[in-house]
């Protein structure tokens, strides 16, 4: 999984201990499993196979990070958008997530899915310069109308990527906003439950995914509402939401990223 978040959150290549797609997947379990991993990820990748038998939780989890760790050579990079053409493109990615969210059940959790989801937003999205240019002042070269990003960012929004993007950003924060508000509906539920002085009552937790999620995909609204005037108020709606939802969860990073989306609206 650390491998996953390394190419999906930190935009960065597998590590070079990295020696085959399925190498993470014997830590922790019997290696009989490796097999059965193998098959899962190889049908997900077939056009028209089918699933004979479901698989448990931990074998669906593996086969995602796989499908994200083999998304590396397609993700799009450096100023342009979309990627050129290759011989292994992002519809063979398309192809493994869509059966893989065919296969799931009602029990899968809510913060796999947020994954799923954000390895969706990561093919169809060249978040490198996303974030480049967001976090670019106003006034620079490169964020103005008349620079390449602003370019690229407009010729993104003509695709069939930035619709996608925006869909699986949207999923992101509906879930999200579904799993909090269980969360604290739970706390309040337990309030009486807990005895004074031993602290807050337990919520639901927070995957380490979590805050990234929410930022990528207020950053994913904010260029719509920056190139289109007509996705403007709903986009900007939409980052508001963002500031909400990070700023109720307790990890550092959320605190960082909050701070971070501020400032953006502030000079927007």
């Amino acid at each position: 999984m650390l491998e996953c978040y390394r190419v999906i959150l930190l935009l960065r290549p597998p590590g070079s201990s990295f020696r085959s797609d399925f190498e993470f997947r014997g830590h922790g379990g019997p290696a009989s499993r490796a097999p059965e991993v193998d098959i899962l990820v190889t049908t997900l990748f077939t056009p028209g196979s089918f699933v004979a038998s479901p698989y448990k939780q931990r074998d669906n989890i593996i086969a995602l990070a796989s499908i994200a760790l083999m998304s590396w050579p397609v993700l799009p990079r450096g100023v342009t958008q979309p990627q050129k053409r290759t011989l292994w493109n992002a519809e063979f990615l398309e192809l493994a997530l869509n059966s893989w969210a065919k296969i799931q059940s009602d029990s899968v959790s809510w913060s796999t899915l947020l994954l799923y989801h954000l390895i969706h937003v990561s093919i169809h999205t060249n978040m490198g310069l996303v974030q480049r240019f967001a976090h670019s002042p106003a006034e620079a070269p490169f964020r103005t109308r008349s620079g390449r990003a602003f370019a690229c960012i407009e010729q993104w929004q003509k695709t069939r990527h930035y619709p996608a993007a925006k869909w699986h950003a949207q999923s992101i924060l509906r879930r999200v906003k579904e799993a909090m508000a269980v969360s604290q509906k739970r706390s309040s539920d337990s309030v009486g439950d807990v005895p004074s002085g031993t602290g807050r009552p337990l919520i639901l937790p927070e995957p380490p995914h979590l805050p990234y999620c929410v930022y990528f995909s207020a950053l994913i609204l904010w260029c719509g509402s920056i190139v289109s005037n007509d996705e403007k108020i709903s986009n900007l709606s939409s980052i508001e939401t963002c500031l909400h939802l990070l700023s109720g969860m307790k990890v550092r990073v959320a605190e960082l990223l909050e701070g971070i989306l501020r400032e953006l609206r502030y000079n927007t």
